[in-house]
């Protein structure tokens, strides 16, 4: 018989005990108030006549009340506690026991214990051990004749003598149809004093009995029951102290127990730890030891002689029992109350686990199946503990619900939880340690297990948890075993187990387990799908079993996984035998010979047994896949899960996509057999579509041998109307059987294919060699090149805001085209480009502010509207030999990255036989890049006063007219042409400024005879009047034109000059410096300082460093401007240390009260050095 998962009394906490005694017809409405009203509930049982009250009431065996509390306990785990209504604390006796019938070491005596916790104890504590004896008196009786009441007294007397010997309270109500809610005093005294009870432990019913008075009682159970197990439990809390080892597991279980009864579950929870790691230690301490020299003795009172009651096997597996009830007892508690964080419980099961899992070097053979089924039964409570109490867990009645509507779906578990948190977890571990309980029985002899001990038949389960006995007495260790390993359930019981738990795992990780696509969660829903196909194998359903492993075996071949996928085949090989499927089972056995196995000799192996199905399946047609990639454990390159695509590998290409019909064109063909023999070929075939190139040879393959490359060439000559695809490449071998190797759709090689490659392994060398195109098994008969070609001629770059011309042919070399057109695109680059203004100043064309693109084409040179993009270019009929000219025009609007320019032929392909079926479409392509730069690059700079600036602040200008520029003050701008290779003629320089008054955009400079002609480089100067206004944009406007160009062209070239602004400034700053310098002579250069505000104002002046002036003196000084016109000079000395152009020193003037800073710019600093004297002089000597 197979033990219980979970001993019935553990799986429901206990409730306390009340024995309800006289009134029958009272106890149904007692007992639902009990259980329903009340919290901690508690249960009843219950004789309808006072005289039966010891027929409940069942008298312990210890000595003494077990009312009495004992002194405080010392416990530290459990606080003192004073019971209520009980009466004083007595103390056992030395040597007494506590009703279990054994002995405790605790108390004083030396008698050993037989064993370590009867099993028993806690369902008598259910069930017929009351903590409150709840007796109903006749009312008529309490207060009726002296008669009446002298018979009432003898039954009280009754009650009390009973309910000490139970050790239990004892309450009394008084019931009766007149009975009142407050008895009078002196009978009140004279019930208490007769039953030794307080006063509080008796109360009036009336009848039909009110609410209150129902909760009355009730609340008198709640406290006296409180009260007893509140002092149960300190007394035997005060017998388990921290590390008092196997001693301590006995009280701290019964003292949990006693917790659970009153409601402590902090309290239980501490009690059952106690007991636990105390048991764990003494366990953890006893396998170090050695367990053979262990066991359990007890004593013969008659002659003084121990004698050994049962062996350290025995022993051993108690010791796990009473474990296996505190470590559930601790994961039940912990769930109930924290079902959504079982971290702690997991923990506990964890450590559980790792002290008890690994059985001991001294443990028999004939153990370890006993061993294993304690594991397995750990595992899968604890699975069913996390399923029916935590809100992901989701049991089999919940899920039936949630599926059927009934019910809500179980919540998902915590994010990023660990594996450990869900049930399908331990239902797996269950199924592994289920397993090796199924070896483990395997390897066990029953029959010499059993004669070794005996007849076991008399073999009973003993009074103590986990241990057996024969009547009285105890059994050796080998009558343990064989009774045991007798009881084990069958081979075929524990696979069908096992696969009840793989599939309950699989349930719950495919409902709760991250669906992240990870090759971890591949591999572990795989894993546990073919453990279920193992399963069933065992159990001979070989139908599902085959179907489990044809749905796992593609997960293997596609990650790679080898090791794995050498199992499944082999379960598959066996699925296949037992179902007489010849073809099958050779497929298999040729996977299996390719794999390669664990070992070489299982590679060879399988060859042998795939040679051996070859001979008995002459004629068989084996089809193999070479669609996409073979795969050879290399993860992440994606393939072919085909079962035989390792087995045999082949290539194929033909030299282009794409031929003439007429036109003999050759396909190269390598097979290579990655089988452990040579297999003798007898023909080799290449199957087409179309049955007209089907080709067979008997000479281009003799054999295959092991890993080597065979290669032969086919050659086709295609014929309109029949299209060329090869399918399929053919091997029969000599023994008659026919590898079909299919080739896939043939559009090209699959990205990857060369990654099922050996690191050894290399493709033949015409593969290589680009001569092959790899992969490419058809051809396209109406996509061969068109025998024509099309130019587009570009002459060096444009030049911004010029139309040039693209002269554009297409030349006929032997095809015609009909109703051709040219579509041209423009595609421009990167529009973050931003070299067109910061290198050539700025400088645009007129159709610069012009929507669209950057670039335009043009029909003609002065169309006024740009083509539309992907607009066609009719060109008409092009015959064979013919040639057609033309041209677009281009227009570069702003200057930017180069573009690109793709010009597409387009037309129907003229002169198709009849058999081409009709018309055929034919394109041919070319591109060109396109360029512009810029045609001139220009400077510009101040003539007078060029070294004055003013301190502008961020306040708006007055409301006044911009004036006219002094006199002399005008811009120097020279304009250089940056057209490269090309003759400019400059028309005319105008100028134009935004907001001067008067003759803006007046032309400067108008050259007659077809303006002046410049090449790249040459430069011209070009001098106007700067004008003054905030907002003011000046600009030079040239017009020029190309030497042969297509029209003139206006360029734009805006001016960007320091300025003084309108209006009076608060700081003018002016820089001031010899006007000859000469190399190794100091000089004074001077900052003038002007303030024309109200009040002074404080600056700092500070020199920069700068390469090429020595200096002298302070860099940096600190001066006060006078209000209203003042001015401060402040000189530096420097010396020049080289000739030549030079830059005086960066300054910084920084006005204190505006928070303002002015950096003067280049431009003011440019300066020329004149050699110095002893320079003049080597140059002289020179």
């Amino acid at each position: 018989m197979a033990e219980p998962l979970v001993a019935p009394e553990l799986v429901t906490p206990p409730l306390g005990l009340v024995a309800l005694l006289g009134r029958p017809e009272l106890h149904p409405a007692l007992r639902e108030h009990l259980r329903s009203q009340l919290r901690p509930p508690l249960e009843s049982v219950g004789v309808g006549d006072l005289a039966e009250a010891t027929s409940v009431l069942t008298r312990r065996k210890r000595n003494g009340p077990s009312a009495a509390a004992p002194p405080a306990p010392v416990n530290p785990l459990i606080p003192p506690v004073v019971p209520v209504g009980l009466g004083p604390a007595q103390t056992p006796a030395l040597g007494a026991t506590d009703g279990s019938g054994s002995s405790n070491p605790s108390d004083g005596t030396d008698a050993p214990r037989r064993g370590m916790l009867r099993a028993d104890w806690t369902r008598k504590h259910r069930e017929r051990r009351p903590a409150v004896a709840l007796a109903f008196l006749p009312h008529e009786e309490v207060e009726g004749d002296p008669n009446a009441w002298v018979s009432l007294t003898r039954r009280i007397d009754a009650l009390r003598d009973a309910a000490a010997g139970a050790g239990c309270a004892l309450a009394l109500v008084v019931v009766g149809d007149d009975a009142p809610e407050r008895l009078p005093e002196d009978r009140v005294a004279a019930l208490t004093r007769q039953a030794k009870i307080d006063r509080s432990a008796l109360v009036s019913m009336p009848q039909p009995p009110t609410p209150d008075a129902m909760r009355a009682v009730g609340a008198l159970c709640a406290n006296l029951a409180k009260a007893y197990y509140v002092g149960e439990c300190a007394r035997h809390a005060a017998k388990t102290l921290p590390g008092g080892g196997i001693e301590a597991a006995e009280p701290g279980f019964k003292a949990g127990i006693f917790c659970e009864f009153h409601g402590d579950w902090g309290g239980a929870w501490r009690m059952y730890k106690t007991a636990y790691d105390g048991l764990v230690a003494a366990h953890v301490a006893s396998e170090a030891a050695g367990g053979p020299g262990g066991g359990t003795r007890d004593v013969d009172a008659a002659g003084g002689v121990e004698t050994k009651t049962f062996g350290p096997v025995q022993a051993r597996f108690e010791r796990l029992a009473v474990a296996e009830r505190l470590h559930y007892k601790l994961c039940a508690l912990h769930l109930t109350l924290n079902p959504g964080d079982p971290g702690m419980c997991v923990a506990q099961m964890r450590a559980h686990h790792d002290a008890f899992k690994r059985p001991p070097a001294w443990l028999p053979p004939a153990a370890l199946p006993r061993h294993w089924s304690w594991v397995a039964r750990q595992h899968r409570a604890f699975a069913e503990l996390l399923s029916q109490r935590t809100p992901w867990g989701g049991s089999a009645s919940a899920a039936a619900g949630a599926a059927a509507g009934t019910m809500p779906l179980p919540s998902p578990p915590p994010p990023n939880a660990p594996m450990t948190y869900l049930p399908g977890f331990w239902y797996h571990a269950a199924a592994n340690a289920t397993e090796r309980l199924r070896r483990a029985a395997e390897s066990v002899d029953d029959v010499d297990e059993g004669n070794s001990g005996g007849d076991g038949s008399d073999v009973v389960d003993g009074k103590y948890v986990g241990t057996f006995a024969r009547g009285d007495g105890p059994i050796t260790d080998a009558e343990y075993l064989g009774h045991v390993n007798a009881r084990l359930p069958s081979a075929p019981e524990l696979v069908k187990t096992s696969i009840e738990l793989l599939t309950k795992a699989h349930d719950h990780f495919k409902r709760t387990a991250p669906k992240d696509g990870s090759a971890g969660s591949a591999r572990l829903f795989a894993s546990i799908v073919a453990r279920l196909a193992r399963g069933y194998l065992l159990a001979g359903d070989f139908a599902s079993s085959k179907r489990l492993f044809d749905s796992v075996a593609p997960v293997y071949r596609r990650e790679g996984w080898d090791d794995l996928l050498g199992g499944v085949l082999m379960g598959m090989k066996d699925c296949a035998r037992h179902a007489k499927s010849n073809s099958e089972y050779l497929e298999i056995c040729l996977e299996i010979a390719a794999l390669g196995g664990t070992s070489a000799s299982d590679a060879v192996a399988a060859m042998a047994a795939a040679q051996a199905a070859m001979e008995d399946a002459d004629g068989t047609e084996v089809t193999i896949g070479m669609g996409t990639t073979p795969r050879s454990g290399h993860a992440g390159l994606g393939g072919d899960d085909h079962p035989l695509a390792r087995a045999v590998h082949c290539v194929a290409g033909f030299g282009a996509s794409h031929a003439v019909p007429g036109e003999s064109i050759e396909l190269t063909v390598a097979v290579r057999s990655c089988l452990p023999a040579t297999l003798p070929v007898k023909s080799v075939a290449a199957v087409f579509g179309d049955g007209m190139y089907d080709w067979t040879s008997e000479d281009a393959v003799s054999e295959l041998p092991a890993r080597t490359w065979r290669v032969f060439v086919v050659k086709v000559t295609p014929a309109w109307g029949h299209p060329v695809n090869v399918v399929a490449l053919v091997l029969t071998l000599a023994n008659g059987v026919r590898f079909r190797l299919e080739l896939g759709d043939g559009n090209g090689e699959s990205p990857g294919r060369r990654g099922w490659l050996a690191p050894d392994e290399r493709l033949p060398a015409a593969f290589n060699s680009g001569c092959v195109q790899l992969g490419v098994h058809s051809l396209d008969l109406r996509a061969a090149p068109l025998k024509m070609s099309l130019s587009v001629n570009v002459d060096g770059p444009a030049l911004l805001g010029e139309v040039t011309a693209l002269p554009l042919v297409v030349v006929s070399t032997g095809d015609g085209l009909d109703d051709a057109t040219l579509v041209l695109t423009v595609k421009e680059g990167d529009k973050a480009y931003l070299g067109s203004t910061r290198e050539n100043g700025g400088i645009r064309s007129e159709e610069a502010s012009a929507p669209g693109p950057d670039v335009v084409l043009l029909r003609a040179p002065d169309s006024q509207s740009a083509m539309q993009p992907r607009e066609p270019i009719a060109i008409g009929n092009v015959p064979p030999g013919g040639t057609w000219r033309g041209k677009v025009y281009v227009l570069w609007r702003r200057l930017g990255p180069p573009v690109t320019l793709a010009t597409e032929l387009r037309g129907v392909h003229s002169g198709l036989p009849a058999e081409s079926g009709g018309e055929a479409n034919a394109a041919l392509e070319t591109v060109a890049e396109l360029s512009a730069i810029a045609p001139f690059t220009a400077t510009h700079r101040g003539l007078s006063a060029y070294r004055t600036f003013a301190l502008v602040l961020d306040e708006p200008a007055s409301a006044g007219t911009v004036e006219h520029a002094t006199d002399g003050d005008v811009t120097a701008s020279t304009v250089s042409v940056a057209a490269a290779g090309s003759i400019l003629a400059v028309d005319s320089v105008g100028f134009a400024a935004v907001g001067f008054k008067g003759d803006e955009g007046a032309i400067a400079r108008n050259e007659p005879n077809g303006g002046v002609e410049l090449g790249e480089g040459d430069e011209f100067l070009q001098l106007w009047p700067r004008r003054a206004g905030g907002d003011a944009e000046d600009a030079l406007n040239v017009t020029w034109r190309r030497r042969g160009g297509l029209r003139p062209v206006r360029s734009v070239l805006p001016a960007s000059r320091s300025r003084v602004p309108a209006g009076k400034v608060p700081l003018t700053v002016t820089l001031e410096c010899p006007p000859r310098l000469h190399a190794g002579a100091s000089f004074q250069m001077e900052v003038r300082c002007r303030n024309d505000t109200s009040t002074p104002q404080a600056l700092t002046v500070r020199v920069v460093d700068c390469a090429g002036f020595v200096y002298v003196g302070a860099r940096s000084a600190d001066v006060t401007v006078d209000p209203d016109g003042g001015q401060t000079r402040v000189p530096f000395t420097l010396t020049a240390v080289n000739s030549g152009e030079m830059l005086l020193p960066d300054l910084e003037i920084t006005a204190k009260g505006f928070g303002a800073q002015l950096r003067l710019p280049r431009e003011s600093r440019e300066l020329y050095v004149l050699p110095g004297e002893r320079q003049q002089a080597a140059t002289a000597v020179v």
